[in-house]
């Protein structure tokens, strides 16, 4: 033990005792504190020393410390704890018990009785459409049933006001004829867009520790989310790994891209069947990007009617090049191969860099030169984060202004329908942002009427792989927002 320590600590509170003592010691005229003895200086018969009647240091008649002619602490007028002159419990000047500075019961500053924002004094400041029809509930006679809203069909004997214009089973007279409209198939698809996925299979993928999951685990899962979320939709997918052969080998390709649900299912069969610890090849990632400079090698891929996307994952450097024990080539390489496949061949490459190995220079110079919108690689180091990569590079390659073929002389583009899942997406002239539009429906982009834009939040829908078919019709009056 350590007695010194004692001896110093009883030497500081002697000193404490002696600077509080001299604090609260007596005077005189001199300036010092006088603290009165109990028999009073002040005249009045109590123990302070002021004139009052009462035992506190100041100089009015009640019992607490300040000098108002209240009963409380605080040094305005009136008799509540805060420091304003109102009689509520806050402390601002207006006469409500919230803390913001106007006067209605609410906990915003805007001059409405609403909880919102706004000037008015109505709380709706979105678009609520609890059945996903496109309809507002504002505007939807049955916001619970998608088949009911504007401008639906109405049905002639099901006792229901379809089309929530206050009528059941009406008659359509849109045409003026007394009978249903004419709607014809405009001949409307989307257009697709090709994604080959070209994953890193090297022997880092499959490598943990004996409590974790392998960065290939890991990945699996995203691709299985991913491939579940968009088969048979607008995405086209394939499938290649590097190396395929244990060693440096890339000679052959899993799956070329195809569209249709059963077939982007037989990749994720595949997928699945490979084990956490599969992986265990080198890293020949040059001489993988090399192979889509060879039109033979995944030929619908390369095929440039639609769109073609190769999405690198790759955790590790490439050391690779022709034999197992090369180096791979210089950074600047790799730019200058990505360059190349997206001028020469139409292929737009995005990099992702799995796991805390990632070959960053690497990987930015194959995104810089991938002819994207990403100007660098995209990091991601788990299924979480590997997904919201994806979700990035989804929300990049699916459009949301498409063209429609409306030469047809018998087409009236007053008269066009456009439906997602056969739910109609009514028309917003400007795609506005004020409810109850908010950016919902579609809108001739041009007085051509040949391209069409489907605002941004019905959009969203698309490149989050939501909607699997589109279609359209003409010969019936357009459906608006």
């Amino acid at each position: 033990m350590h007695h010194g320590h004692t001896g110093l600590n009883g030497l500081l509170v002697c000193v404490l005792g002696a600077l509080l003592a001299a604090a609260c010691s007596t005077s005189g005229g001199n300036g010092m504190t006088i603290l009165d003895s109990g028999n009073g200086t002040g005249g009045d018969g109590d123990s302070d020393s002021d004139a009052d009647t009462d035992t506190d240091g100041d100089s009015d008649s009640d019992a607490d410390t300040d000098t108002d002619g209240d009963t409380d602490t605080d040094g305005d007028t009136d008799t509540d704890s805060d420091t304003d002159t109102d009689s509520d419990t806050d402390t601002d000047s207006d006469t409500d018990t919230d803390s913001d500075s106007d006067t209605d019961s609410d906990s915003d500053t805007d001059s409405d009785s609403d909880s919102d924002a706004d000037s008015d004094s109505d709380s709706d400041v979105t678009c609520v459409d609890n059945d996903s029809d496109w309809w507002c509930a504002s505007l939807d006679c049955n916001d619970s049933d998608s088949s009911i809203h504007p401008y639906a069909p109405e049905l002639s004997s099901d006792s229901v006001d379809n089309d929530c214009d206050g009528q059941t089973d009406e008659i359509n007279t849109d045409t003026g004829t007394g009978t249903v409209c004419d709607a014809q198939d405009l001949g409307f698809t989307l257009p697709h867009i090709k994604v080959m996925i070209l994953q890193d299979f090297s022997g880092s993928m499959g490598a943990s520790c004996p409590t974790n999951p392998t960065s290939w685990a890991l990945a699996k899962a995203a691709l299985d989310t991913i491939f579940n979320a968009w088969a048979g939709k607008q995405i086209d997918f394939g499938f290649d790994t590097f190396a395929d052969d244990g060693v440096c080998g890339v000679g052959t390709l899993q799956f070329d891209t195809a569209p249709g649900f059963a077939y982007t299912n037989t990749i994720k069969t595949w997928v699945d069947s490979q084990g956490d610890w599969t992986p265990n090849s080198w890293t020949p990632l040059y001489m993988a990007l090399n192979n889509y400079t060879n039109t033979a090698w995944a030929p619908n891929f390369h095929n440039t009617s639609t769109p073609s996307y190769l999405l690198l994952i790759s955790d590790g450097a490439g050391n690779c090049w022709g034999c197992e024990s090369c180096t791979g080539p210089a950074d600047a390489s790799y730019g200058t191969l990505s360059n190349t496949l997206h001028t020469s061949y139409q292929i737009h490459t995005f990099a992702v860099g799995f796991g805390g190995g990632a070959p960053g220079a690497t990987l930015n110079q194959i995104a810089l030169y991938g002819g994207t919108t990403f100007t660098s690689y995209i990091p991601a180091t788990d299924t979480a984060s590997l997904l919201s990569a994806f979700n990035q590079i989804a929300s990049a390659v699916v459009p949301c202004i498409y063209p429609v073929d409306t030469t047809d002389t018998d087409i009236d583009p007053d008269e066009v329908n456009f439906y997602f899942d056969g739910v109609v997406v009514p028309f917003n002239t400007d795609c506005n942002t004020t409810p109850p539009g908010a950016n919902v429906g579609w809108r001739w982009t041009d007085a051509n009427h040949d391209h069409v834009e489907f605002c941004s939040t019905t959009c969203s829908k698309l490149k989050q792989g939501q909607v699997s078919t589109v279609t359209s019709e003409f010969g019936c009056p357009t459906v608006m927002e």
